[in-house]
């Protein structure tokens, strides 16, 4: 049997929800925020930790892909990939890495409300994507290490 915790739902009662085991494998994993991701899922342990998975199957290689780009002034593939990673990581709880995100696509595609445009090709604009590239690839690697340990 699963842990449970108690949440008010309006003042109409309670209901249960799985708790988040403190054991889990993404405790501890720098740059994510597992609540936010797992109130994403509805309290689900096991879909989130799917989701995780997938996040790092999916994007395993956007930190290669960016880099590359950003040597080929390719300002359309890094802000197709940064809408990507905006949302996902998002939902995963890795806000840094969604602010992140939103900031190289938004000064890329030149949206003043997230700083100074950035000129594809610049050395401005390729060291806001390989800092990007290297907050993803830091994510994935942690996670990667972390979800290698079987379930709990």
């Amino acid at each position: 049997s699963r842990p449970v915790h108690f949440i008010t739902d309006s003042g109409m009662g309670y209901r249960f929800e799985p708790a988040d085991p403190p054991d889990a494998p993404w405790h501890g994993v720098a740059g994510l925020d597992p609540a936010i991701g797992l109130h994403m899922v509805g309290g689900r342990v096991t879909v989130y930790r799917r989701v995780l998975q997938r996040f790092v199957e999916h994007h395993g290689g956007d930190a290669a892909h960016l880099r590359a780009a950003a040597d080929d002034a390719q300002a359309q593939e890094v802000t197709q990939i940064c809408h990507s990673l905006k949302s996902v990581a998002g939902a995963l709880g890795a806000q840094a890495l969604a602010a992140q995100a939103t900031q190289v696509e938004g000064r890329l595609l030149g949206r003043p409300e997230t700083g100074p445009a950035l000129q594809a090709g610049s050395p401005a604009a390729a060291e806001a994507i390989r800092a990007l590239a290297d907050t993803l690839e830091t994510l994935l690697l942690a996670l990667g290490t972390a979800l290698a340990a079987p379930p709990a």
